[in-house]
């Protein structure tokens, strides 16, 4: 994912001296939730993945730098959900779908690269799911990435 590797340069101002971890905070709505399996270490890759989700709909993912206590979109007609995405820096990455169970992975590598060790990164996902509110949108809880050595 270049444009992943482009944000992590971006966000680099975040670095500092912390351990490796993706730690998931906020809520989903609707049941929508954001999920991981894998370190976020230079020169490997885990695995990023969402359920719970609209069966096989439109998705996307915004990255960016992460902003735990999130903004309520309830005000737009997407009640009960939030962006945790700082929304001064957010990339999307749109064209994904979930599967017919409403789920959804990818692979993410991390570049062998000792300046990202420290990188913040925030993840979360959006679907198109008519019904689930006035806007007919979802948003899982956010996904932080820290990466180290």
């Amino acid at each position: 994912m270049k444009l992943f590797a482009s944000i992590t340069l971006a966000v680099s101002l975040l670095a500092g001296a912390a351990s490796a971890q993706n730690v998931i905070s906020g809520s989903g709505c609707s049941g929508f939730s954001i999920g991981f399996s894998g370190a976020p270490q230079i020169g490997s890759s885990y695995t990023l993945s969402c359920s719970g989700g609209p069966a096989s709909g439109p998705l996307a993912l915004f990255i960016g730098l992460p902003d735990p206590t999130g903004t309520d979109i309830t005000f737009i007609g997407a009640t009960s959900c939030s962006i945790y995405i700082n929304l001064s820096f957010l990339a999307t990455i749109p064209g994904l779908s979930t599967d017919g169970s409403g789920a959804f992975s990818t692979t993410v590598s991390i570049a062998n690269n000792p300046g990202d060790v420290g990188v913040v990164i925030g993840q979360q996902f959006a679907a198109i799911s008519i019904g689930a509110n006035p806007l007919g949108v979802v948003t899982t809880d956010l996904l932080t990435t820290t990466i180290q050595s």
